[in-house]
């Protein structure tokens, strides 16, 4: 629930998920570089659920 900004020096990406996601510490996440990155969008979720 820390709204505090954390720099990531050198970070291609950074994933954010929300509690509860079933995402841990320590779990591995893979892009392919051959992915089209820009099929993706970021949302941006409010707390009553609307972006």
């Amino acid at each position: 629930m820390s709204e505090e900004l954390i720099p990531f020096i050198g970070a291609k990406y950074i994933l954010e998920v929300n509690q509860n996601s079933g995402v841990s510490v320590g779990d591995d996440f893979e892009i392919d570089e051959d992915d089209d990155l820009n099929k993706y969008v970021m949302k941006v979720i409010a707390p009553d659920g609307s972006t």
